[in-house]
Order: structure tokens, then sequence, then C-alpha cells
């Protein structure tokens, strides 16, 4: 079977109607394409364990769609756009589940504390309040984290990249941090401040 190319065993695997003999086909071919799409699929992922889950799931989809390939092409070159379009798909779905504005980010800290604190800042002016929260607790990856994450609206696997992170969790592990930071002084400037307004005062949090 080695010896056959990638559009010789597809002809097989149309012709045959054993069952086994389909799944040792389509096994030969995922073997000899794993690495390349995990490769592939690494590009659109911040480590290695998330391209593997969207290696597998690219795979799944090629199984359920083989009656689709027609020859026309190289095999290769049919799978390579059935894992971009799968990969270019992932990554919108998983942009749209996360928050897309600064504020909104910061809203969803405070829902953690004190509801109160949460209206005094939708009621000032989000932006400003937000940048000078950044500047006072976060330090310079975890603010550009934030930034390109929340205001340029880029997955955190594109952060990663743009930011040349090589830390096994990527722009993720700083986007943990500075929540847990920013949830931290936001804690401690109610106790500091009382009723006042955040971001009208230039203490240090």
């Amino acid at each position: 079977m080695q010896a056959l190319s990638d559009e010789q065993i597809l002809e097989r695997y149309r012709q045959t109607q054993s069952a086994a003999e389909r799944r040792d086909l389509v096994g030969e071919l995922f073997q000899r394409h794993y690495q390349r799409v995990a490769l592939w699929c690494l590009r659109w992922c911040a480590n290695k364990e998330d391209a593997a889950d969207l290696a597998q799931e690219v795979f799944a989809k090629v199984y359920r769609n083989l009656h689709t390939f027609e020859g026309s092409s190289k095999f290769s070159t049919w799978l390579f756009i059935v894992c971009r379009h799968h990969c270019l798909n992932a990554a919108e779905s998983r942009r749209l589940r996360e928050t897309s504005a600064l504020d909104d980010a910061l809203a969803a800290t405070l829902r953690s504390s004190e509801p109160s604190v949460e209206r005094r800042l939708e009621q000032q002016s989000q932006v400003a309040a937000a940048r000078q929260l950044l500047e006072e607790t976060l330090n310079e990856m975890e603010r550009k984290v934030v930034l390109l994450h929340y205001c340029d609206e880029m997955p955190l696997e594109m952060v990663t990249r743009r930011l040349g992170l090589t830390n096994s969790s990527g722009a993720k592990a700083y986007m943990v941090s500075a929540r847990r930071k920013l949830k931290s002084a936001l804690t401690r400037w109610k106790a500091r401040h009382g009723t006042g307004v955040l971001g009208g005062s230039h203490e240090s949090v």
C-alpha cells in the first residue's frame, strides 16, 4: 500500500466494498499527511495540543467528505483547502465567543466584585478609566496582550505570534495574569477610595 500514490489509494477506496479495507486505506492516507496537517493547524493555534485537536477535526471532516474529492487536483491540494477552511471557521468561532472590547473585559472582572463598582465605572469615561488602570496595574507585556486582544480584536493565538511569545501558553498566560491583577487592583481601589470615582484618582493601585 505504501507504494501507491494518494490518488491510487482513493481509487481503491471507491472500488472496494470491504469496510475493513476502507479503514486501512483511509488510515494510510491520514498517517501520510497527519504531520503536515498538524503543522498547518499550528499556524492558527497557540500550542501543539490545540493544533492536534484541530487536526483531528480536519481529518474527521475529510473522512466525511471523501466522496466529494473528484480527482481534478492532487489529494494533498484538496486536503490543504479543507484544512484552511476549517481553521478559518474555527478561528472565527473563537473570536465571536470572546469579548470584543476592553471595557467589556473590565466589566466582566467587576462582576466578581461589588455591582455598584461596575455601575460607577460604566457611568464614567470607560476607555479612559480602563487605560489608567492598565498603566497602573499591568506590566508592559500584559498591557500589550490586553490591548491587542480587546482593542484590536485579535485572537490570542495571533497575539502570541505577533509578539513572538515562546512560553507554552502564549498570550493566554499573560491574559490570565492581567485579569488576576486587575481584579486585585479593583478590590484594593474600592477599599481605599470607597465611593470615589475610578479614574478620578491617580494613587497607585
